[in-house]
């Protein structure tokens, strides 16, 4: 059904972006906790909770209006993961990538 993997594709590109907002939260280098001091930041909690509450409506509850098939609590789960990957990727480079290359990526 096209439906539903448009609607799984959706569902996964959010996530990508609710993720990367967690990511882009610590800008040095070397810090791969994208969770550190995250209780301080009221207006970021404040925007991922919009986010996410939007997205969960829309997927359960989108329906006709948006064009959106309902996804399973496991589809939702699955998203997620999908959608977690961006934070591996994100440990996975500031763990292995030379700081003097990222600050030439920067430079350029």
């Amino acid at each position: 059904d096209s439906g539903r993997h448009y609607a799984i594709f959706f569902n996964v590109f959010i996530n990508l972006q609710i993720f990367n907002q967690l990511n882009t939260r610590i800008y040095e280098l070397q810090s791969i906790n994208i969770f550190k001091n995250i209780l301080y930041n009221k207006p970021m909690l404040i925007t991922l909770m919009i986010t996410f509450t939007f997205q969960v409506l829309v997927a359960f509850l989108g329906g006709e209006a948006v064009r959106v098939v309902s996804l399973s609590v496991e589809e939702h789960l699955l998203c997620l993961i999908f959608g977690s990957v961006s934070i591996v990727t994100n440990i996975i480079m500031k763990t292995f990538m030379p700081v003097d290359l990222i600050e030439k990526i920067e430079e350029a």
